[in-house]
């Protein structure tokens, strides 16, 4: 298993987690807001001091990130790479964005920001749904092995439809509320989060699973959906072409 935590939380709560994660040996990946990372240094220490890694989520923690220009990506992860690199001494090769599609260009835009893979999970986990023991044990019993659980610690920036290219870059700190259409929400609690952590950290445990980083997962060179029906039609018309060279080869026997 690998664990992946969305969003940079506070410097408590991340104190807490990095506690929990301590005690069970066990490995995760922060993926943080740049503007978190420029904002909060302190705990981006914290984190890099105990040996965890960071990753780029973004400037804000913009959702669907495959929906805005090229020209706004590039600069979110950009911007990004640089404050978190400033800050930690350390500069991410992991990307993640909340509810954001994995396009061909957007990989693209991720590789020309100096981010060489792109990490989606597969298992994702609600908030409060850990409430106690018995709920992490059968929630991990449903988990397959090798998956890639997210954790999210802050609520996504949503842009607002009403403002055509334009994103709200106030802070995306831990409980601070969401952007969104309607306006703002009530932040996300986010107190027993480190407890709901030590909670899956056991489960996992007991069923004999080993959390590990996300970057020692077997990688994927991805190849381009266009790229892929490229290939495919090409193999398609050389079995073609072979078929009627056959045929006709036979036609010429008899």
């Amino acid at each position: 298993m690998a664990i992946v935590i969305d969003g940079l939380p506070d410097r408590p709560l991340a104190a807490r987690m990095v506690d929990v994660l301590q005690k069970h040996h066990a490995e995760a990946t922060f993926f943080v807001e740049g503007q978190n990372a420029a904002d909060d240094v302190e705990t981006i220490r914290l984190l890099r001091d105990a040996g965890f890694e960071l990753g780029n989520y973004t400037f804000v923690g913009l959702a669907g990130f495959d929906k805005v220009s090229q020209d706004e990506q590039l600069q979110e992860l950009c911007r990004t790479q640089k404050i978190i690199s400033v800050r930690s001494a350390f500069i991410p090769t992991l990307f993640r964005a909340p509810r954001t599609v994995f396009t061909d260009a957007l990989l693209q835009t991720v590789h020309a920001s100096g981010l060489p893979y792109a990490v989606k999970e597969n298992v994702r986990v609600s908030r409060h749904l850990l409430i106690d023991d018995a709920a992490a044990d059968a929630y991990v019993a449903g988990i397959p092995d090798g998956s890639i659980i997210a954790i999210p610690a802050n609520r996504p920036v949503e842009r607002k439809a009403d403002t055509e290219g334009k994103i709200d870059e106030r802070p995306a700190i831990d409980m601070k509320p969401t952007i969104q259409d309607s306006g703002e929400q009530a932040p996300m609690e986010t107190e027993d989060l480190a407890s709901e952590l030590d909670r899956l950290l056991t489960a996992l445990e007991k069923r004999g699973f080993k959390v590990m980083n996300v970057n020692g997962f077997r990688k994927i060179r991805y190849i381009p959906a266009n790229a892929a029906v490229a290939a495919e039609q090409t193999a398609s018309a050389v079995s073609k072409d072979a078929a009627e060279k056959t045929q006709g080869g036979e036609a010429d026997g008899q």
